[in-house]
């Protein structure tokens, strides 16, 4: 070892040893999905599964003692869930992808849907959502509406355990005021409207 390689190491410290290549990627749906959703939605299930979400979320605001956490900051409102005991993988990424559609339908985009595996066995799949802003917008402050919103399902790679929604909001001049982020997060966990009702 060269002064050099004493002089970074006691500055930077020893070069760590690469364990494995991260893999950070579209977030790509299979073949089947579409129909997979569908019948999941159509499911009664799932209103029991969105049921006794809005009631955790409710214990969760009244008592603080809920298991799905809730944060609430002047900057960031979320909340976040562990898959429950009778669930699966798949229902949190059914989850995961109705959560989108529903902020979709608040006058958001998709800017960014991707999958990232770590070196440790984790998988985190997401969708970041930002309002639309239409030019005409542009004269003004900016329509933030309810800020920029991240859906995360992660946990091992072979299936998510958790699932989180965030919602951060711009504070400076350029962007109106936020609109209240908790109606958004009970309109996340309405019961799917049905066709047949």
């Amino acid at each position: 070892m060269n002064w050099f390689d004493e002089l970074r190491n006691k500055l930077f410290g020893s070069a760590e040893v690469s364990t494995g290549k991260l893999h950070h990627g579209p977030l790509v749906r299979p073949a089947r999905w579409a129909a997979e959703h569908a019948a999941w939605l159509a499911d009664g299930r799932t209103d029991t599964l969105l049921r006794g979400l809005r009631m955790r979320l409710l214990d969760e605001r009244l008592s603080g003692t809920g298991d799905l956490h809730l944060m609430r900051t002047p900057q960031a409102t979320g909340l976040q869930l562990q898959r429950s005991e009778g669930t699966t993988a798949d229902d949190l990424r059914h989850l995961l992808d109705l959560w989108r559609d529903r902020v979709l339908a608040e006058g958001y985009r998709v800017q960014n849907s991707d999958l990232r595996m770590g070196v440790d066995g984790s998988a985190r799949e997401r969708h970041y959502l930002k309002p639309q802003i239409a030019s005409s917008d542009l004269s003004g402050p900016l329509d933030q509406r309810y800020g920029n919103v991240l859906l995360e399902a992660f946990g091992p790679a072979d299936g998510p355990l958790h699932l989180r929604a965030l919602i951060t909001v711009y504070s400076d001049r350029n962007y109106t005021p936020a609109l209240p982020a908790l109606p958004l997060l009970d309109r996340l966990l309405e019961e799917p409207r049905r066709a047949f009702s």
